[in-house]
């Protein structure tokens, strides 16, 4: 059995961010079930994402979605990277990304 190795992060959501060292073989939903208070996303409620800062090679550095099921390591996150959690709405839209209401107007 190959001991899991620990990676230096920053998680970041609307409540704060916080500087981690976790688990390479951590998902998302687990890291945000250990730091939802600070983060101002409550569990099972949020979408993830990866922000890799520039690195030799990759000028610009890197986004993307991250599933929050996938483990750390599998989803490309290494030492310094920032994982960003966002809080999803009942309608499954980011706040500020156009969510509707549930009632519609028929035009009555």
């Amino acid at each position: 059995m190959t001991a899991a190795r620990v990676i230096l992060i920053t998680a970041s959501g609307p409540g704060g961010q916080v500087d981690v060292g976790v688990r390479s073989d951590a998902t998302p939903a687990e890291l945000l079930m250990s730091l939802s208070g600070v983060l101002g996303v409550g569990p099972g409620g949020g979408t993830a994402a990866h922000h890799a800062p520039p690195r030799p090679g990759v000028h610009r550095g890197t986004r993307a979605r991250l599933d929050v099921d996938v483990p750390l390591a599998d989803s490309g996150v290494v030492d310094g990277d920032m994982v960003i959690f966002r809080q999803v709405t009942r309608q499954g839209a980011e706040p500020g990304q156009g969510a509707e209401s549930d009632e519609r107007d028929d035009g009555d």
